[in-house]
């Protein structure tokens, strides 16, 4: 199984890393991206908003999500 790994970058464009995670596909690498971004906006909300969450599995990029609040 591959692994991917998490960067997000805040409004500012600073860096962190969250680590890598080995998933079956990229549906599940972006799903699991998605429930870090929903743990994280439900902390702090104001302090995430406009950030963006980066995966890639090796030198392949996944398509970056947002960091927005829920509704």
């Amino acid at each position: 199984m591959p692994y991917y790994r998490y960067v997000a970058y805040s409004s500012n464009s600073k860096a962190e890393d969250l680590g890598s995670m080995e998933f079956r596909d990229d549906v599940e690498a972006r799903a699991f991206g998605n429930q870090v971004i929903r743990d994280l906006m439900g902390t702090r909300a104001e302090h995430y908003y406009g950030w963006t969450l980066d995966i890639a599995e090796g030198e392949r990029a996944l398509p970056s999500i947002p960091f927005v609040p829920a509704n």
